[in-house]
């Protein structure tokens, strides 16, 4: 699988975030209040930054992909991708249910890079919610070209290299990879891709690099699991100097926040 067979059109959006997006599109709301619907959803702010590369305009986030856009014609995009989504195979509650957990996973993965960019200091949580909301993008993208067969993996427990080798013996490539391949096509700049790319290396590989690679790293370890693991205890200690008790408050604080949001976005 190569990322220039990837069709991102094809994967379902959280149908509450798409109504959202479409409600504030019709009304008289401010970009940074629309970028702020769509970031909620990885597909849609695929959908956006896609189409503003289209166009060759320099973005670094979704807010400056709207500017680019225009009003007009991303409530044509918009539009047009809730009416794919209502009148194609991928319609079925099936297929959105498959794609529950990645949609809940992405949010959570979102909001703890964002919030743990804060907690460090980095200057553009901004980024980090971006490159944590596009880091299982990739997994998304296999799921919907091989199905069953990728379920099957996803069941079996693997950690983050072994799971990556799996991916490539069975598929071609790794979700890390082909989210990140996609990311650069997007010409967003920065260390997205990166971030996302090497999401899954371990400490001593990660310990010079980017902030923003340590971040989405640290904040996907964070992500996974309901109790929050040592490894990401390990990893905020040696990346930023956090105590245990300072990560263990961020990380009940967003689930708390993150169940909130689930309900509302009936995720």
């Amino acid at each position: 699988m190569v990322v220039e067979t990837i069709a991102i059109d094809r994967l379902p959006c959280a149908p509450q975030v798409l109504l959202e997006v479409l409600e504030l599109l019709q009304g008289d709301a401010a970009m940074a209040e629309i970028a702020a619907a769509a970031g909620q959803d990885a597909v849609i702010t695929g959908r956006i930054l896609a189409a503003a590369a289209a166009l060759k305009a320099p973005v670094a986030d979704v807010e400056q992909a709207l500017a680019a856009l225009g009003r007009e014609q991303l409530h044509a995009l918009i539009f047009s991708v809730g009416i794919r989504q209502c009148f194609t195979p991928l319609a079925p509650a099936s297929a959105i249910a498959t794609h529950l957990p990645l949609w809940r996973g992405s949010l959570r993965h979102a909001r703890l890079a964002g919030q743990l960019a804060a907690l460090t200091g980095y200057s553009r949580p901004d980024e980090a919610h971006l490159a944590g909301l596009l880091a299982n993008l990739g997994e998304r993208l296999l799921l919907d070209e091989f199905g069953a067969p990728y379920q099957r993996l996803q069941r079996t427990p693997l950690g983050g290299g072994e799971r990556a080798a799996s991916e490539r013996e069975r598929f071609g490539s790794d979700y890390c990879a082909i989210g990140a391949d996609l990311v650069a096509r997007w010409r967003l700049g920065g260390f997205i891709a990166d971030a996302i790319r090497y999401q899954h290396e371990g400490i001593e590989q990660l310990q010079d690099a980017h902030q923003l690679v340590r971040l989405v790293h640290c904040a996907g370890l964070m992500a996974a699991a309901d109790v929050l693991p040592q490894a990401a205890i390990d990893a905020a200690a040696r990346f930023f100097g956090l105590a245990e008790a300072d990560l263990r408050a961020l990380h009940e604080r967003q689930a708390v926040d993150c169940e909130r949001r689930y309900q509302r976005l009936q995720l």
